[in-house]
């Protein structure tokens, strides 16, 4: 049985950056939470 204690909690992440002039909403409102036992991993272009 997994232990369902949050080990870390995130809630309404926003990420922008600008491109030129250009803005760029890359995260909008994102909430995540990893529980202790997890394995968790993001994967995508630098």
């Amino acid at each position: 049985m997994r232990n369902n204690e949050i080990a870390v909690s995130c809630k309404g992440v926003t990420k922008s950056f600008f491109t030129g002039s250009t803005e760029v909403l890359a995260l909008r409102g994102v909430d995540l939470d990893v529980r202790m036992g997890e394995l968790l991993m993001l994967v995508g272009p630098s």
